[in-house]
């Protein structure tokens, strides 16, 4: 839509000026990938000052969005290191994606990494939280369990689930 795009291009325009000139890789229209997402390229000393540029980046975003916008603009960042002499681009991309997934998945409005390996489930994460439609066959399953349940907590529950249900969707 309109508004939509004229939102990307705000954020776009907000990510130029939060970041120095002579750390991006990647200029304005560049940083569009696909639907929502955004793609900033910059470099930086090592992960920890990587990550503090994606949260600056994040924080201005948060703050600048309403009055450029006329709306409250978050964004989830997945931060992740290329290392050329090692793997492909595509490599970096791909793990840069899954960490905004996670960073998406634990509550929006943030950076995430596992560069460093700090997040000892995030495997676990990928492989089974994070999958599409696992919610829903979750809340799909306690749904049809608790139905079978007689009594008050029975029922409260198969109404909490079915509550669910309907503002998942």
């Amino acid at each position: 839509t309109f508004v939509g795009d004229k939102v990307l291009q705000e954020v776009a325009y907000i990510i130029n000026e939060t970041t120095r000139d002579e750390d991006i890789v990647a200029r304005a229209n560049s940083y569009h990938l696909h639907g929502e997402e955004l793609c900033v390229l910059y470099t930086c000393n090592d992960l920890e000052d990587a990550v503090m540029v994606a949260d600056r980046v994040r924080c201005a975003v948060e703050e600048k969005s309403v009055q450029k916008t006329n709306h409250r603009v978050t964004i989830s960042l997945g931060v992740a290191q290329y290392h050329p002499d090692i793997e492909k681009f595509t490599g970096t991309m791909e793990r840069a994606d899954r960490y905004m997934l996670c960073a998406k998945n634990e509550g929006r409005n943030r950076v995430y990494t596992n560069e460093d390996g700090r997040d000892p489930i995030f495997k676990f994460k990928m492989n089974h939280l994070y999958k599409g439609g696992i919610s829903t066959a979750v809340i799909e399953k306690v749904t049809k369990g608790m139905s079978n349940v007689k009594g008050l907590l029975g029922r409260t529950m198969t109404h909490l689930c079915q509550v669910g249900t309907r503002l998942y969707k």
